[in-house]
């Protein structure tokens, strides 16, 4: 069995990083990530005492977190008192004064 197919064969391990680089990546400090580790925002992966990320996860999280920019008329989208971003029926925009 030629060696490319046999490694499709075997399950693929996810692309794990260590904090420095995920730093690097997000373009922030160690201590960042750090503190977003200790307040469980970030996806982790224990490996015995050490902490990974799978860049698969972190890229998914990142996504999460867009929030949306503003629209064809440059109007930004805001937030209702109690509504989320993730939900765009409770997105409302601003109304041009026309005077």
């Amino acid at each position: 069995m030629p060696i490319s197919s046999a490694n499709s064969l075997q399950p693929r391990f996810p692309e794990l990083v260590d904090i420095t680089t995920l730093a690097e990546l997000l373009g922030v400090r160690e201590r960042y990530v750090r503190r977003m580790i200790q307040e469980r925002r970030v996806p982790v992966v224990k490996v015995g005492h050490l902490v990974r990320f799978d860049l698969a996860q972190i890229r998914e999280w990142i996504e999460e977190q867009r929030r949306p920019g503003r629209d064809a008329d440059g109007e930004r989208p805001y937030r209702t008192e109690g509504a989320g971003w993730d939900d765009p029926a409770r997105v409302v925009r601003r109304r041009r004064e026309v005077r």
